[in-house]
């Protein structure tokens, strides 16, 4: 992996990338200062679970539609903060080999 320049840290920030491997976290992680968006059952997860709160992860529970507007509002107030978000875009794991479709609920969040 290469960088190239840094993140903004005047402005909110949400980025949004591909997701491969449990690995994409780390890397990101050791990269540039983030915190990252996940599913809501990952918070009861034995070790990633406390790792992830420790992070400072926002979860979200995809199963419910109707809160949406409310994550992504918990999510914009992390970023008007100066936390820089990772959204996972595609919602999963993919091989790598082509972007899954991306789960357009949280960008509002950028708005």
């Amino acid at each position: 992996m290469h960088v190239k320049g840094a993140l903004a840290k005047d402005r909110p920030l949400l980025v949004a990338a591909n997701h491969i491997s449990w690995t994409d976290i780390m890397v990101l992680g050791s990269f540039v200062d983030v915190k990252f968006i996940a599913r809501a059952d990952m918070e009861g997860w034995p070790l990633i679970g406390m790792l992830s709160k420790l992070q400072r992860t926002v979860f979200i529970e995809r199963e419910r539609k109707r809160t949406s507007g409310d994550q992504a509002s918990e999510i914009a107030k992390r970023m008007a903060k100066g936390d820089a978000m990772v959204l996972f875009a595609e919602g999963s794991t993919g091989d790598g080999n082509l972007v899954l479709p991306f789960k357009s609920t949280l960008f509002g969040a950028a708005s």
